[in-house]
């Protein structure tokens, strides 16, 4: 249930308000916020499979959005989990295919090379991959 700023603030602001909605809160805060009120904790449960394409587009937009949440508030925001971190590991993955691609050639290059003992012949074999 969506809960405006200045019905969490009233709430914290006054203990003896036993509505539904404030006892709900407080339950929440208790759960979820650290002795300090330093930090805290949410789950995110989105309708569609996080590893898709909709997944993707939606983790981009709201990095973005905790990024500048964080700078306009001057908080250390973090969106983790399993879903981020696969996304981050693929992106890594396809990040360093290129890398993959020279060193798997300059391997081959080599290794024919020494095996004919040759120049042309590893060429011809690498550039023709």
């Amino acid at each position: 249930v969506p809960v405006s700023y200045t019905a969490v603030d009233s709430c914290l602001r006054h203990p003896e308000d036993i509505s539904g909605v404030c006892m709900a809160l407080r339950y929440s805060v208790d759960q979820f916020v650290n002795l300090q009120n330093t930090a805290a904790i949410a789950t995110i449960t989105l309708g569609w499979d996080p590893l898709s394409r909709f997944g993707s587009a939606w983790l981009n937009a709201a990095r973005m959005r905790i990024e500048h949440s964080g700078r306009k508030h001057r908080l250390q925001l973090y969106l983790v989990g399993m879903a981020a971190d696969s996304m981050d590991a693929i992106d890594d993955v396809y990040s360093l295919l290129p890398l993959m691609v020279g060193l798997t050639s300059l391997f081959v290059l080599l290794l024919v090379g020494v095996a004919f003992r040759s120049l042309i012949v590893p060429l011809r074999s690498v550039l023709s991959i």
